[in-house]
């Protein structure tokens, strides 16, 4: 049997092969190159959007001491309420009174529903092991190219713990807080913030540490304001000079002046004399700066009365640092 081949052009022939074997090569080239991507962006979206990268470069970022980047990665979970002075700035991050931790270890995500994640993170805080819970909620639309980021909504900022006895504000990391019921009242990010009294002319401190946060078994710190030594001879001055003013016009109360001058019956009949001025004891109570001071005065009594004797009085009140000066008021 003889077979008969279809005759055609040759070259015709090879270029309708060459052609076909280049449009196999194109596609194959591009579907390698579609594998390549996705699996190039799944090993980014693995490594460097993940809930454990964003609490590293947030540790990170607090190392740095840069504000700006550790403040985009925190997302504050709508509803939570941060009162008092924020110490999340540059000013308190640059600060040498602040301490960012150290021996950070982030443990693998947990992940959760709706986006969520949970990463639990030790480091060490003056020395002190330290545990945190960070809830991580990732971003709905891609905000990175292609990728979907990792936000901190929980656990990247607390309170600061710290007591302050007799001060109305402090310095934390440099930086004015309010003192409301004994307590600083300030929030920021994990680390070690300095605690310190503004300069004034009453009252220094030797400074604390506060730590926002913190496990229970560091101790809260606590502020102890002395009245410094250079307000002893302003206060006695001050009420050197009250004492005198209440010499020259005895029986007046609404001077507050201390007996024998109070409630005289007959102030324009009594005259009294300091015999000794006192140097005044400076305590602080319950909030406040007390003043109390012993001193001898003579009081002469003109006729019809005819008395005359010396004794020993107390003169007392409060004293405050007002506009920079050390003020006395008696009571």
């Amino acid at each position: 049997m003889t077979v008969t081949y279809p005759q055609g052009d040759p070259a015709s022939a090879l270029i309708d092969y060459r052609s076909r074997r280049r449009q196999l090569a194109i596609g194959a080239a591009v579907f390698m190159a579609l594998v390549v991507l996705v699996v190039t962006l799944k090993i980014v979206q693995g490594v460097f959007f993940t809930p454990e990268s964003t609490v590293r470069a947030f540790f990170q970022a607090l190392a740095d001491r840069d504000a700006g980047a550790a403040g985009g990665l925190v997302t504050p979970a709508p509803g939570r309420e941060l009162a008092g002075e924020d110490l999340r700035g540059d000013a308190v991050l640059k600060s040498s009174g602040y301490s960012p931790p150290t021996g950070v270890r982030v443990e693998p995500a947990a992940a959760g529903e709706d986006d969520q994640a949970t990463v639990n993170v030790s480091y060490l805080l003056a020395g002190q092991p330290q545990r945190r819970t960070f809830i991580l909620k990732r971003d709905e639309r891609a905000t990175a190219g292609p990728f979907r980021a990792w936000h901190i909504v929980e656990g990247a900022i607390e309170e600061v713990y710290v007591r302050a006895e007799t001060a109305e504000t402090v310095l934390v990391a440099g930086t004015p807080a309010i003192v409301s019921r004994g307590l600083v009242n300030a929030f920021g990010y994990p680390g070690a913030y300095q605690v310190t009294l503004p300069e004034q002319p009453l009252l220094q401190a030797d400074p604390v540490t506060a730590y926002p946060g913190v496990d229970r078994h560091i101790p809260v710190a606590l502020l102890r304001p002395t009245v410094k030594p250079t307000a002893q001879g302003e206060v006695d001055r001050q009420v050197r000079t009250f004492l005198d003013q209440c010499s020259e016009s005895p029986g007046t109360e609404d001077t507050n002046c201390p007996r024998p001058w109070a409630f005289l019956s007959s102030p324009d009949l009594t005259q009294v004399k300091i015999l000794r001025y006192p140097t005044c004891e400076i305590t602080i109570s319950q909030g406040q700066v007390l003043v109390r001071g012993e001193f001898q005065a003579g009081v002469q009594r003109k006729p019809p009365y005819g008395y005359s004797g010396t004794s020993t009085y107390v003169v007392s009140g409060i004293v405050t640092a007002t506009d920079g000066a050390v003020v006395f008021q008696p009571e």
